[in-house]
């Protein structure tokens, strides 16, 4: 499956994989074989060498979990004059 909207959509629908972070993080790719089975692969640079590219699921926390919502918000520090 090349569209990874309808791959997210599929995952979503999976009543395991419904209940993973890696849903709501931007560096996951989900996976969908040829026949059907889901994988969640976990592309964040962060996480160490031996973390899993294809964590067991359903994952319920990470600490390298990235939202849309991270992204977005600055990182600005105030200067004072």
């Amino acid at each position: 499956m090349t569209d990874p909207n309808a791959a997210d959509l599929l995952a979503s629908q999976h009543s395991l994989l419904s209940q993973s972070v890696c849903l709501r993080c931007v560096d996951h790719r989900t996976i969908v074989s040829g026949k059907g089975s889901v994988f969640m692969l976990c592309q964040s640079e962060r996480t160490p060498s031996q973390w899993p590219k294809y964590p067991p699921q359903p994952l319920s926390q990470c600490g390298y979990l990235r939202t849309a919502q991270d992204q977005e918000t600055p990182k600005i520090k105030m200067i004072d004059d």
